[in-house]
């Protein structure tokens, strides 16, 4: 097999190079934007073959470079192809037969590298008010950091994330994002939390239906209520007259009655107070028959969610 990393023997000379060349000749502006061409020539030679962590090391470079010239935006945006080449470095070593140890430590290493460089990049993009690019940086970190089982750390960037979508953006880039921060706390088992957070956007929704496209609405609003509905019985809420609460109704206008008396909300509030009973009755077969029925609507938490409930009864 390859080695685990290359050697250094072409690549630190050329990087020492082109610094000692820069201290040289001075670090006046042409100089330095010609350091960044030559960095980014490196970095790009590098990622041909393959060599990934040593191109985000150069990336680096050009990056002090752009943070001199006060190119605040370059900055950032060297910064983050920083932590895709990190990143990338780390999904290369899968490639490699070493001891499973060692690659975790070192995977482990790629990513607090990423996740240090993301974290910054965003807070540069946020102090030039560029909020699309700051709250991209960190859903990447959010997305890396629950891939990597780090759900406790995945959830303050998901967090941070919705203060920013809060802001600065739509409900509907709120409720992507809400959705990671509740997927996260399902796997950190912050149950009673979840629920809060998936009756507050519930309530948000049905405020705001006359401004969402009829199909984002709607979307959101039966993945939502599956949510709801799954948590209540994982939590084994008193469920005293549970059917008839599940199918408790806002007080809507005739504009709205029409969406909300929609063929497929009614039929998944049928299959919701099916669960409930297979929830009472003890069957797991019942339960896995209503899960087949709304499979389609379900992302990731709600299968977690049945999955749960599933483990519970069996």
């Amino acid at each position: 097999m390859s080695s685990m990393s290359p050697t250094h023997s072409d690549f630190l000379p050329q990087l020492k190079a082109i610094g000692q060349s820069l201290k040289k000749r001075f670090f006046r502006k042409p100089n330095v934007a010609d350091a960044i061409n030559q960095y980014e020539e490196l970095c790009q030679e590098l990622r041909r073959d393959g060599q990934d962590e040593f191109a985000a090391v150069c990336a680096l470079e050009a990056a002090k470079c752009q943070e001199s010239l006060q190119n605040h935006m370059e900055y950032g945006n060297v910064l983050v192809k920083a932590a895709k080449y990190f990143l990338d470095a780390r999904k290369a070593q899968h490639c490699y037969e070493v001891d499973e140890n060692v690659l975790h430590i070192s995977s482990r290493g790629y990513v607090q590298l990423a996740m240090q460089y993301l974290g910054k990049a965003s807070e540069v993009y946020k102090a030039q008010q560029n909020y699309g690019l700051a709250l991209l940086a960190k859903i990447k970190m959010g997305q890396t950091l629950f891939e990597e089982k780090e759900y406790g750390e995945s959830l303050k960037c998901y967090k941070n994330a919705l203060d920013l979508a809060s802001s600065h953006f739509t409900l509907a880039d709120e409720l992507v994002i809400v959705e990671a921060v509740i997927k996260c706390k399902v796997k950190t088992t912050e149950l009673e939390s979840a629920s809060k957070i998936v009756n507050e956007y519930l309530s948000k929704l049905r405020k705001a239906e006359a401004d969402c496209p009829t199909e984002l609405y709607l979307t959101f609003t039966l993945r939502f209520e599956v949510m709801r509905v799954c948590l209540l019985l994982i939590l084994d809420t008193d469920s005293v007259d549970f059917a008839s609460f599940i199918s408790q109704e806002p007080t809507l206008s005739e504009d709205d009655h029409l969406l909300f008396e929609s063929e497929e909300r009614q039929r998944t509030l049928i299959y919701l107070k099916s669960l409930v009973l297979a929830v009472q009755h003890g069957s797991v077969d019942e339960i896995i028959q209503v899960r087949d029925h709304l499979s389609p609507l379900f992302t990731e938490i709600e299968h977690e969610l049945f999955f749960i409930l599933i483990n519970i009864h069996s």
